[in-house]
């Protein structure tokens, strides 16, 4: 039986004062293989349903992204949901991002 792989990813509003409390969620986003994200939730008004809470928790449904430990971890501070099966594809993204980059454009990326 093949495993099933989709792409997630959260955002939120930051917060930039001391102090402040985190914003919760409020965006996540769930792509399948396709080219297109099939499912974007606003959390923050709806909440999360049932059926995304066990997908999430699903240790068999395998959720890649970039910088996912750090969404799950964020996810289970909102929202009491503990993500698993996460696979970061960070170090995948800075391999086909430095090979992509000329000197010059690296040097000007590290100004910002």
């Amino acid at each position: 039986m093949a495993q099933t792989t989709i792409g997630y990813d959260i955002e939120w509003t930051l917060t930039f004062r001391r102090g402040d409390t985190p914003m919760k969620v409020a965006v996540m986003q769930i792509c399948s293989n396709s080219c297109n994200c099939n499912y974007i939730l606003h959390a923050i008004h709806c909440g999360i349903p049932q059926s995304l809470q066990l997908l999430l928790e699903d240790p068999c449904v395998s959720k890649v992204g970039v910088g996912i430990a750090n969404d799950s971890v964020k996810v289970f501070k909102d929202c009491n949901i503990s993500t698993k099966g996460v696979e970061d594809l960070s170090f995948h993204a800075e391999t086909l991002f430095a090979n992509s980059f000329s000197e010059a454009q690296e040097n000007q990326i590290g100004k910002l």
